[in-house]
Formats: structure tokens, C-alpha cells, sequence
């Protein structure tokens, strides 16, 4: 008899656990968990590296367009995975963190759909290669010897993020072409100086041949793809603000969130979203100063980062 009620129990349970509410938390940890897994670090293997993933060391993001439009159709799918589920069903925790990665995915979907920033950044290319190199280098999670290998691995896979850079980038406003041509020099004195110093104490005569080797090329992918930029793209006058605002509606709707007060955790939490909105209109509007170039970044810093130094 104990037996008998003991199995009819067991089967209630199952059944419980079987008609659990689409919204549960354990629902949501493990999406997120397909989210990292299947999207988020295979696509951005630099921030898989600098959060203690290592597994993907040895990779660098695809920077084609063919890899935006597969990046897009699973942000949507994931989009629509967690719109589903029921955020009243969740608990104040497991509610938060489903809004936080519907906003990581909608901003993402905001850049490579709208803002489109691989389309008109070149410094997205170039300085994105060297912090693909920097997570490797600037900290001694493992050996020397087997570090320099992952950068040679990764520095192997360059030459296609200048490819893709040829073929993506168009309508490139001016201030971004300098920005990039500004930059390259800093860059390349990275790869010339500080990369070989990281692995000054590599003994390995074959590996330290390799790593020259490809550290070499990519010099001369860098040289190459700044005489490109000189020479070849013509930056447009159309003003920044004209890629940003988008952006700034987004920004907008943050305040318009239900988490915000929470996530911001002060009752003047609103003013300072307000204060950061209204610098941003300023900023980059289409008349504002980041079109006349006349604007203090340090100004514009202290301006917006003052009032989170009070929280």
C-alpha cells in the first residue's frame, strides 16, 4: 500500500514538473544558457576569452556580412524564445535578467540592423584585432608557450577581417576615416613592440619563428589597410548623428523600462538617465559639435559619468 502511494506521488510530480508554466525560472536559465552557448560567445570569442572561457582562444569573430546575417536570424529566433516566455510568472530575479538579455539583444540587433556600424566604422577593424590579441596577452591564465599559440592562431585569421572590411564598409563619414587613420599607427606599434615583449620569456626557437611570421603579415595587413583608408575611401559629410539616432531613441525608451529604478537602485535614478539623454541629443545631433569637431571629450566624460559617481 505505501508502495502504491509512494508511485502516485512520484507520478504527481512528474506531471507538475511536466505542466510547469512556460515562464518558469529554470525555463529561463536554461535559454540562457543556449543564448551563450550557441550564440553569443561561438560569434564573439574575444569576450568569451575575457570571461575565463578558453575554449575559444583560438578564435576570432567573423567580420563578414554573411556572419551579421546569420548573427541576426538567430538573435531574432532568441528574441522571440524569450518573449515567450511569461515574465509574470518569474520571480523579481529571473525577470531582470530575461529584460537584460532582450535588451542585449535588441541592442545588437539596433547596431547590425539599423546603425549598421560595420558598414561605417573602419576602426571597428582594425582596433578589434588588437583587442582580440590583448585578452590573450594581458593576463597569464596559462603558460607563455601555450598563449603565444592562440595569438598565432587568431593572428592566422586576420587577413580576413581586412577582406571583410574592404568589402562591408561604405558611406563612411569623414570624422570615422580620421579617427581610423589616426589610430592605425598606435595599433601597429601594438604588433610591432608590445605583442613580441608579452611573450618575451617563450624559448621555443619553432614557435618564436611562427609568431614572427605571422606577426609580420599582420604589420603589413595594417600598413596596407591604412593606405586604403588614406587612398581609397572617401569619407561623406553626412553629419554622425545621422547613425546615432537611432541609438538615441533607444536610449529614450531605457526610461520607459519597468527594471529601471531597480537596475539604477537610486530614487534620482531617473534624472540621471534624463541628464545622460539630453547630452546625448546635444552631442550628436546633426548640428551638434561632433560634426564641428569643437567639443571636449573629457567635458563631455565628466559630464556624463558625475552624477554615477554619486550612486
Amino acid at each position: 500500500m505505501k508502495l502504491i502511494v509512494f508511485a502516485l506521488i512520484l507520478l504527481a510530480g512528474l506531471l507538475v514538473v511536466a505542466q510547469a508554466p512556460k515562464g518558469s525560472a529554470t525555463e529561463l536559465r536554461a535559454l540562457a544558457d543556449q543564448y551563450f552557448d550557441q550564440y553569443f560567445f561561438p560569434f564573439n570569442p574575444t569576450a568569451g576569452t575575457a570571461s575565463g572561457f578558453h575554449q575559444y582562444d583560438n578564435q576570432l569573430e567573423d567580420y563578414s556580412s554573411a556572419a551579421i546575417s546569420r548573427q541576426v536570424k538567430m538573435l531574432q529566433e532568441f528574441k522571440k524564445k524569450f518573449e515567450a516566455l511569461d515574465a509574470h510568472r518569474l520571480d523579481r530575479s529571473s525577470a531582470t535578467d530575461r529584460q537584460l538579455l532582450l535588451g542585449d539583444i535588441d541592442g545588437r540587433l539596433l547596431e547590425y540592423q539599423s546603425i549598421r556600424q560595420w558598414e561605417h566604422n573602419p576602426d571597428r577593424y582594425s582596433s578589434g584585432i588588437s583587442g582580440s590579441i590583448f585578452v590573450i596577452m594581458a593576463r597569464n591564465f596559462a603558460p607563455a608557450d601555450q598563449r603565444i599559440k592562440s595569438v598565432i592562431a587568431r593572428e592566422r585569421q586576420i587577413p580576413g577581417v581586412f577582406v571583410a572590411a574592404r568589402r562591408n564598409l561604405k558611406d563612411v563619414p569623414q570624422l570615422y576615416v580620421d579617427i581610423a587613420i589616426e589610430q592605425i599607427p598606435g595599433i601597429i606599434g601594438f604588433f610591432e613592440k608590445d605583442v613580441p615583449e608579452a611573450f618575451k620569456d617563450v624559448k621555443d626557437p619553432k614557435l618564436l619563428a611562427e609568431f614572427r611570421s605571422v606577426n609580420a603579415k599582420v604589420l603589413d595587413l595594417l600598413k596596407q589597410y591604412q593606405e586604403f583608408l588614406t587612398k581609397e575611401i572617401t569619407g561623406v559629410v553626412e553629419p554622425i548623428g545621422t547613425y546615432n539616432r537611432p541609438c538615441l531613441w533607444r536610449h529614450r525608451d531605457i526610461a520607459k523600462s519597468p527594471v529601471t529604478p531597480f537596475v539604477i537602485g537610486r530614487s534620482d535614478g531617473f534624472f540621471t538617465i534624463w541628464r545622460s539623454q539630453s547630452l546625448f541629443w546635444v552631442i550628436f545631433s546633426p548640428h551638434g559639435p561632433v560634426r564641428k569637431r569643437s567639443f571636449s571629450w573629457i567635458s563631455c566624460s565628466a559630464f556624463f559619468f558625475w552624477p554615477f559617481s554619486r550612486i
